[in-house]
């Protein structure tokens, strides 16, 4: 690998940068939460349906993760820092559009767009921390930004709550715009280009849309099983053509002089393993999030409000967790701090199984804990480890990749387990579908068993 980095510690120039890159990402989060405790208010005052109202997080998720292995592509062939300034631009435009939004289809399409910047942004900025930082630095500089990442949801829970009760919805978005004007002036005036532009090489247009289409068809198929029955034609059909693009878009980067993913890495054990511990792990821990609000609201019978404060001590041990994961992996190592963060996070799954039955909220809360730092440590360490996989040129891709891989697991495990508990209020769908996600668990811990430790 080729960077200017220091292997020691962070040096001021990279602190520039990756202070530049923080404010970026907290102000690109800032509302991802709160947005989805807020769809009912938002439902009553754009005189909609909630069946309606539910896209503008679920289309904006669908774009994220169709759009990002192009975007990770587009960085590492003309220039991260270029992509990160027109997606940060994009994501910055969508806030402020937001605040005027004036119907339910505005809103979905303007959230939309804004995520496409949004998608933009990150493979761009794991792919400059790639070139800027190495060794140790790499790895503080990953964790710092995967809790931060974590963190910004939290205070926009904090903050936007009081500011929806006060002024409406729509002030968080115009919460969100100053921030991310000043993280679009930083980016400006401070990041460095990562690498000069392969302008001689030919971006893969036929791979990059096999595989968005791909992701797409699955992604739409697996989210409209629970609205429209798995039987329906066009889902059965989306899920029949996923796996088929999928397969085409293999066959066309193996023929492809310059493909979109090289799949060489995908030998590459750490590289593979850490794709598919993403999936697993993402799949368990955003699919018991979505059901963890029902489970306290329906047994334990707290209102949203309560609800959203106790649910918030997950993202916070996922900041904390990230944020000591780079002195916990120098301490022991990537693969035994892996394999143990994901037992943490798979036993926090019983803790919810558990709590399902007796109703004791401070097992709930230790689950909570548990799963937030687990996730916290884990991911930090696969996207540093997918990082440390591939060829600095290609950072942003080896990343959107990974990121792609997660979201195809959450819409699995999101699907999967609000189907199972329903609309009931007992215990037993709850407890099967907990237990269904420590499976699950269980199985991230064998993927993480296959990893090796990557070299610092």
């Amino acid at each position: 690998m080729t960077g200017s980095a220091p292997t020691g510690p962070i040096a001021g120039p990279q602190r520039a940068v990756l202070l530049t890159l923080l404010v970026g990402i907290a102000a690109a989060n800032f509302p991802t939460t709160l947005l989805i405790t807020s769809l009912e208010t938002i439902r009553k005052d754009l005189h909609s349906t909630f069946g309606v109202v539910s896209w503008v997080t679920v289309a904006p998720s669908l774009a994220y993760a169709v759009a990002i292995p192009t975007f990770g592509k587009i960085g590492d062939l003309w220039g991260a820092r270029r992509v990160y300034r027109y997606g940060l631009a994009v994501s910055t435009a969508g806030s402020l559009a937001t605040v005027f939004a004036w119907n339910a289809g505005a809103l979905i399409a303007v959230r939309t767009v804004s995520q496409m910047g949004v998608a933009a942004c990150g493979p761009a900025a794991y792919a400059m921390i790639a070139s800027r930082f190495e060794g140790s630095a790499r790895i503080k500089a990953v964790s710092i930004y995967t809790a931060v990442s974590g963190a910004s949801p939290v205070i926009g829970i904090a903050v936007g709550g009081l500011l929806i009760d006060k002024i409406g919805w729509r002030s968080v978005f115009l919460a969100q715009f100053f921030p991310s004007v000043l993280a679009l002036v930083l980016a400006f005036v401070v990041l460095p280009e990562t690498l000069v532009a392969r302008r001689a090489v030919h971006f893969d247009i036929r791979g990059a849309a096999l595989l968005g289409t791909g992701a797409a068809s699955f992604l739409f198929g697996v989210n409209r099983i629970r609205g429209w029955g798995i039987g329906n034609p066009v889902v059965v059909g989306c899920l029949a053509a996923s796996p088929v693009l999928f397969a085409l878009f293999v066959v066309t980067e193996s023929r492809h002089s310059h493909p979109l993913l090289p799949l060489r890495y995908l030998r590459r054990r750490s590289f593979s393993a850490s794709i598919a511990n993403l999936t697993l792990s993402q799949s368990a821990l955003l699919g018991t999030s979505v059901i963890t609000p029902l489970l306290m609201q329906r047994r334990y019978g707290y209102s949203v409000s309560i609800t959203s404060y106790l649910i918030i001590v997950r993202p916070m041990g996922y900041s904390i967790g990230a944020w000591l994961s780079g002195g916990l992996r120098r301490r022991f190592g990537a693969f035994k701090l892996l394999v143990v963060s994901c037992i943490v996070q798979a036993g926090s799954t019983a803790c919810y199984a558990l709590g399902s039955i007796r109703l004791f909220l401070p097992i709930i809360l230790i689950g909570l804990i548990t799963a937030g730092l687990g996730s916290g440590t884990t991911q930090t360490t696969l996207y540093t480890a997918v990082i440390d996989s591939v060829d600095v040129a290609d950072a942003g891709v080896g990343n959107a990749t990974a990121s792609m891989a997660g979201s195809l697991g959450v819409a699995v495990g999101a699907t999967a387990l609000s189907a199972i508990v329903g609309d009931s209020a007992a215990s037993g769908p709850f407890v099967v579908a907990f237990l269904l996600a420590a499976a699950v668990g269980v199985l991230s811990v064998f993927t993480a068993l296959l990893s090796r430790p990557a070299k610092v």
